[in-house]
């Protein structure tokens, strides 16, 4: 409710297609994974010649099927980074990229298998994933909770966000600091390289404290 008032207030359009995305959603059963596409993206990318890295997300999304090979996965992406030149946010001269054949042919393979959802540019990509957590699907009831989740997030209805998003612009505008720090432990998993001792490294914002992390 308070992402969906959050979206009115932002831009008409953008609430819509949020409810469209809601729609969607109950359409299907609940997915195991969620991507955050960009953050995944740019994740150690901070050098000249850094990009938005289709790669990393499918290395991301190979890590997951060698984790769970069953695991319902949805990736998000923009809608500006769907285009042949797309934005480069990060601290690189060139402030686009054009997109390679070996790039559209990953997203290509991303729509065939049904894993991508492309979130419209009035609202922050972030609220669309932050949406998929907690929005109704085709969800069984709710079985024994996990260790350190509330009885009413049973395992099948836990969707987890792999990001490396601290959220520091959005915790304050949406939830109670202790309501918002339970969903983030709860359904957030940060992910990273394996250093050569066996220690993870997260992004360069330094990652998140939540759920878990996928080493890549």
């Amino acid at each position: 409710d308070v992402l969906l008032s959050r979206a009115a207030q932002r831009s008409a359009n953008g609430y819509h297609q949020l409810l469209d995305f809601c729609a969607w959603l109950r359409t299907r059963p609940p997915f195991d994974y969620v991507l955050d596409g960009p953050n995944i993206a740019y994740y150690s990318q901070n050098y000249a010649g850094g990009r938005f890295s289709f790669e990393q997300i499918e290395s991301v999304l190979q890590a997951l099927r060698a984790k769970e090979p069953d695991a319902s996965i949805l990736l998000l992406l923009p809608q500006k980074y769907l285009r042949v030149e797309i934005p480069n946010h990060t601290t690189s001269a060139a402030a686009k990229t054009r997109v390679t054949e070996a790039d559209q042919a990953l997203v290509q393979s991303w729509r065939d298998q049904g894993l991508l959802y492309a979130c419209a540019p009035e609202l922050y990509d972030d609220w669309y994933w932050m949406f998929a957590t907690v929005a109704e699907t085709q969800a069984d009831e709710p079985v024994d909770a996990p260790l350190g989740l509330p009885p009413e997030l049973g395992a099948s209805a836990v969707t987890r966000v792999v990001t490396n998003d601290a959220m520091r612009d959005h915790w304050c505008d949406l939830l109670p600091t202790l309501a918002f720090q339970r969903w983030k432990h709860s359904q957030i998993l940060a992910f990273g390289h394996e250093s050569a001792e066996g220690e993870g490294i997260s992004s360069d914002e330094g990652g998140v404290e939540g759920g878990g992390f996928l080493f890549l």
